[in-house]
């Protein structure tokens, strides 16, 4: 399934973002994802903040302008619609989704008992079965289909996968940056730039 970054999204140090299985993952506009946030087949909509840490996992669709705050989750098959706020911690989950505070998480244990984590996710029924088993089975399945990205390559700046259709390729990307940098009169940061400051993004809050 792909996966699709809109305009002006900012993806900071050490975020993953992947595709799963059956699950495109899919960015609107100006979205801000920050380090160390994990988002696994899922749909988050323009104007949304994933901070530092916060988890979105398959199948969770955001609407526009969430915020989910510092180590926050979104969990399987959730619905959140637009302008939801997710606090430092908490856990959303259902259709439509429901946000708990990390107390309640046996609450939040019994709804993805409802929803079945494996069998969403991977595809595997666990009623009566070991969990040895289930985990066999599970992970066949995962590895089987991991392996078909042997041949993945890396995209760097400069190659083709550096383009996207309607944007700038990477070169381009790269010139106005530096073009932006010998603007008169533009203060910056000395230094290496990372990825988050060179949109700059040095001071924006990621929790």
């Amino acid at each position: 399934m792909p996966l699709a970054v809109g305009d002006h999204c900012v993806i900071m140090e050490h975020a993953v973002l992947r595709a799963a299985g059956r699950w495109s993952l899919e960015l609107g506009d100006h979205v801000l994802v920050g380090p160390y946030a994990h988002l696994s087949g899922c749909w988050i909509g323009s104007g949304s903040f994933i901070a530092t840490g916060a988890m979105v996992f398959n199948g969770a669709r955001l609407g526009r302008g969430c915020v989910v705050a510092l180590d926050g989750k979104v969990h399987v098959d959730t619905d959140l619609p637009d302008d939801t706020f997710v606090p430092i911690g908490f856990i959303a989950i259902g259709r439509p989704g429901r946000v708990y505070p990390p107390g309640d998480a046996p609450v939040v244990h019994e709804e993805l008992n409802r929803i079945g984590f494996l069998r969403h996710v991977f595809g595997v029924d666990p009623a009566g079965r070991p969990r040895t088993a289930v985990m066999a089975e599970a992970m066949s399945r995962y590895t089987d289909a991991l392996g078909a990205h042997r041949s993945d390559q890396i995209i760097t700046a400069g190659s083709d996968g550096g383009r996207r259709r309607g944007r700038p390729d990477a070169d381009a990307t790269m010139a106005g940056r530096e073009a932006l940098k010998r603007e008169p009169g533009r203060s910056r940061k000395k230094g290496p730039a990372s990825a988050s400051s060179a949109e700059g993004f040095d001071d924006v809050p990621t929790s």
